[in-house]
């Protein structure tokens, strides 16, 4: 393997994560999706929106509600944007 091919695999394999701010539109547990409206994502140059997202691990929705507004973190992994953190500011 050259000194490129390993570059290119190093950033292929980097996560790059992302932070917003929304509101908390719907919570499907069963499904670990939440769907926010979020401001805008100055990293990946995106409008505000109302969007869904999945949950990385369930417990992160523990005390979250319908209406609470949130921080979070999320990242892309195999086509869906998965949030890693988030906290309501309540």
């Amino acid at each position: 393997m050259q000194l490129a091919d390993i570059a290119i695999a190093a950033q292929e394999e980097m996560v790059v994560s992302h932070e917003g701010i929304a509101t908390v539109k719907a919570i499907d547990m069963n499904q670990g999706i939440v769907k926010l409206a979020h401001g805008p994502i100055a990293s990946l140059k995106w409008p505000a929106m109302t969007m869904d997202f999945r949950i990385e691990d369930r417990a992160l929705m523990q005390g979250i509600k319908v209406d609470d507004a949130v921080t979070f973190v999320f990242i892309q992994s195999n086509g869906d944007y998965v949030i890693t953190h988030i906290k309501s500011g309540k």
